[in-house]
C-alpha cells in the first residue's frame, strides 16, 4: 500500500511540474500541435502526461531497485 502511495505521489508531483514547464514554454516559444490545441495549451498537457509517467517509472525503478 504505502508503494502505491508513492507511486501515485510522485506521478502527481511530476505531472504539475510538467504542466507548469510545458504551459510556459509553450506560451513563450510555441509548441507542436497536440491533441487539436496548440501553444501553452499542447505544451502544458503533453508534458504533464509525460511527467506523469516519467514520475511514475522513477519511483517504481527507486523502490524496487536491487
Amino acid at each position: 500500500m504505502k508503494t502505491i502511495l508513492i507511486t501515485m505521489a510522485s506521478s502527481l508531483v511530476f505531472a504539475i511540474l510538467g504542466l507548469l514547464f510545458g504551459a510556459w514554454y509553450g506560451g513563450n516559444y510555441g509548441f507542436f500541435p497536440f491533441l487539436g490545441l496548440r501553444g501553452y495549451e499542447a505544451g502544458g498537457l503533453f508534458c504533464a502526461i509525460v511527467g506523469l509517467m516519467l514520475g511514475g517509472l522513477l519511483a517504481f525503478f527507486l523502490i524496487y531497485k536491487k
